[in-house]
């Protein structure tokens, strides 16, 4: 007997990711020094990532403070230098990194007030913008509270 291949399905390929956080300057070479006609899929072999994850920068979802007048700092060449050395094409990677060039001192704090600004406020600092504002509604409780109780004293 034999086997109909239209019912039957390949294999499931894991794809080999790097695992943890993507380099800022990784990002930006995916967003600003790739090719803009390149699948996604196609970048994300190259990058060892996910489909989503490059749809994602591209679209400005992640790393939307990226923009042309990117500069990284030696961190962060160094961060993006350690993830290329894990993808096949490190070399190619490592050009379009290296042409962006270093950032300088002022370059460098501009970028980091963006990132910052950009980025959702997370732990403590959420949690203390959530309790001031609480405590604010507190307080115009309270001063509503009051002016009922000057409403009565008119009353007597």
């Amino acid at each position: 007997m034999a086997k109909n291949d239209k019912n039957e399905k390949a294999p499931k390929v894991e794809v080999e990711i790097i695992r943890g956080r993507m380099p800022v300057a990784i990002a930006a070479a995916i967003k600003l020094g790739e090719n803009s006609e390149a699948k996604d899929s196609e970048l994300a072999s190259k990058y060892r990532t996910t489909n989503g994850k490059i749809a994602d920068i591209r679209a400005d979802r992640n790393f939307a403070y990226i923009d042309k007048e990117f500069h990284p700092n030696k961190e962060q060449v160094d961060q993006a230098k350690a993830y290329a050395e894990q993808c096949d094409s490190t070399t190619a990677i490592m050009k379009i990194v290296k042409g962006f060039g270093v950032a300088t001192e002022a370059e460098a704090e501009a970028f980091a007030a963006k990132r910052k600004g950009a980025r959702k406020p997370s732990g403590k600092e959420g949690k203390a913008k959530k309790s001031s504002k609480k405590a604010k509604a507190e307080e115009a409780d309270e001063e509503l509270e009051d002016d009922d109780d000057l409403d009565d004293l008119l009353e007597e």
